[in-house]
């Protein structure tokens, strides 16, 4: 943005320098080919503007697309981490409800001391552990 500041003052001062060679040369005083090189760099000047101008527009746009990906990148992990965190909640419950059936079924077939025991507070602690594969790296 600087660079435009800086080529509009030189835009500035060629049209200047061309209004004050136009009656010149309206009065043969200064050579038509001058007059056209200064209506030339006005040109120039103002294409190099536009070019500027352009570049800004386009590196904005790769920002705000960079960006936009970047939330949608963000978004993506988030829901895929939270589904994947239910999907292991309800994997937790289910299991957990299968080990309670499966203490019933083992205190139905065992004999009464076996069942007082289980029911005693002396059964086995469970521990559950989350295990994730990440990179092909197993971490808990």
């Amino acid at each position: 943005e600087k660079k435009i500041v800086n080529q509009q003052k030189q835009v500035d001062l060629a049209q200047q320098q061309l209004a004050s060679i136009g009656p010149l040369a309206q009065k043969g005083l200064v050579a038509n080919a001058r007059l056209l090189d200064s209506q030339q760099s006005v040109t120039d000047l103002q294409g190099k503007i536009l070019d500027y101008e352009t570049a800004i527009l386009t590196a904005k746009q790769a920002i705000s697309k960079a960006t936009q990906d970047a939330i949608d990148a963000q978004n993506t992990l988030s829901s895929s981490l939270a589904a994947a965190r239910q999907q292991t909640e309800a994997d937790l419950n289910e299991a957990a409800l299968k080990v309670n059936m499966q203490k019933g079924l083992i205190a139905q077939a065992t004999d009464p001391a076996t069942t007082a025991a289980i029911t005693n507070d002396q059964q086995p602690t469970l521990l559950y552990s989350l295990v994730r594969n990440v990179d092909g790296k197993t971490s808990e």
